[in-house]
């Protein structure tokens, strides 16, 4: 990996892996989370997606369309379902998710697959939603299944974002 092409993935300030940033697919979504490290916040496990966990990114984007914090207030945008107006513009947008895959969702939660079975949704259906970064490292993906599973058990942990240039 190169210098400034990807972030490292703490949770509860454990290590977990060097996620790479997907500039060829998602430029905007990429340097948008790039240009905002580190980021910081609560880490919770997906109610509706499977094996995901969850992040809210409280900050402001390159990407945004409007002010406004990761939130939801039950509307929905040209027949696509979003928990309120999108908050972010779209790019590369999926609801199936790889093992590792990170995506921004359009009200600006971050999900990242754990395991295989992670398809993004909300209560009222599919939520496509930006991939810009992944893991693809089998001692990482095995570390984050270990860490993820822990939100089911013992609930939120805190999740940080680090430039991988930071030292």
């Amino acid at each position: 990996m190169t210098s400034g092409s990807g972030f490292r993935v703490f949770i509860d300030d454990e290590f977990v892996a060097t996620a790479l940033l997907r500039f060829d697919v998602a430029s905007r979504t990429a340097s948008a989370i790039r240009d905002a490290l580190p980021l910081e916040a609560p880490l919770m496990h997906v109610t509706c997606s499977g094996e995901g966990i969850f992040f809210p990114v409280d900050h402001e984007l390159a990407i945004d369309t409007m002010p406004g914090k990761a939130g939801s207030d039950g509307v929905t945008d040209q027949g696509v379902v979003v928990h309120g107006p999108a908050l972010v513009q779209p790019e590369n947008l999926t609801v199936y998710l790889s093992q590792g895959d990170f995506v921004l969702t359009p009200d600006k939660a971050c999900i990242i697959a754990y395991g295989r079975r992670c398809v993004v949704r909300s209560y009222v259906g599919d939520l496509p939603s930006n991939a810009f970064a992944y893991i693809r490292d089998p001692d990482s993906l095995d570390r984050l299944e270990m860490l993820a599973k822990r939100t089911l058990k013992d609930g939120a942990k805190t999740i940080r974002l680090e430039s991988e240039t930071t030292l």
